[in-house]
């Protein structure tokens, strides 16, 4: 579970369910996942707040990045 001041955002997983939950989005905003080793497990817009469906064989720690125009955010989630 991760959450930013500055984007009033919080990210968090739902192992049982494979989601990846987004709240606070204001907007439309870029959703990146990578593997340490920069491979993408998924890029995705979203608009407001939304639940992604993880994929079933995803599991690991990985790097969240969400973006819009004016700001860039990163943290790290474990599956």
């Amino acid at each position: 579970s991760a959450a930013s001041d500055v984007y009033k955002r919080q990210v968090y997983t739902r192992l049982v369910e494979k989601e990846l939950v987004i709240k606070g989005i204001d907007g439309s905003c870029l959703v990146s996942c990578y593997s340490l080793c920069g491979q993408t497990l998924f890029s995705k817009t979203i608009e407001n707040d939304e639940t992604i469906q993880l994929p079933a064989n995803a599991s690991g720690v990985y790097l969240l990045q969400l973006r819009n125009a004016t700001q860039h955010h990163t943290c790290k989630i474990v599956l």
